[in-house]
């Protein structure tokens, strides 16, 4: 990442020291974007906002210009990132301070863990899928498992080896899911 600044302080210039990023301190050129697919905006300055509208548009270089949502051409969504589950938020530029209070109250709502519950679903889904031949079978199979055996519950309290015997039961049941007569 090249940050183009002709001052920099706080992080940015502590990251800039540490060579965490490339800081140029000189103005912008439309040479400077030789060889970039994506620039963030974060300056007051409305000249150079309709300059780098027109260069990135031009180049066709993705733009996001931090509270000047006429300007952007990417959103620079708030992030809850538990890979491999993430969640993106945005207002669409109306007011990117409630995309980060909502993205606060997201990542207090998304349990520490769900990232390994993902993992272990995803060795799940290639037995389903063996065992419910349409989409529709495995969509029903996976809410089931979801809202009456409560899985992803059981697995986020540790109860690993009752989840995967709930899983296997259901997935020898028919696969309507009603119990075999």
């Amino acid at each position: 990442m090249t940050l183009l600044a002709l001052e920099l302080e706080g992080e940015l210039l502590a990251l800039a020291e540490e060579g965490a990023l490339a800081w140029r301190r000189e103005p912008f050129t439309p040479e400077m974007l030789d060889d970039v697919w994506f620039v963030l905006c974060a300056d007051d300055n409305p000249e150079l906002h309709m300059r780098l509208s027109r260069v990135c548009a031009q180049r066709r270089i993705f733009l996001n210009v931090v509270d000047r949502k006429t300007h952007c051409s990417a959103i620079w969504p708030a992030l809850v990132d538990r890979h491999p589950v993430v969640a993106a938020l945005t207002t669409g530029g109306a007011s990117p301070a409630l995309s980060s209070w909502l993205r606060r109250r997201l990542q207090q709502a998304i349990p520490e863990g769900v990232d390994a519950l993902a993992q272990w679903l995803s060795a799940w889904r290639a037995r389903v899928a063996k065992q419910r031949s349409t989409f529709a079978l495995r969509a029903r199979f996976w809410r089931e498992a979801f809202e009456q055996d409560k899985i992803p519950e059981l697995y986020l309290e540790g109860r690993i080896q009752e989840a995967d015997a709930l899983l296997k039961q259901r997935l020898e049941g028919s696969e309507d899911g009603r119990k075999p007569t």
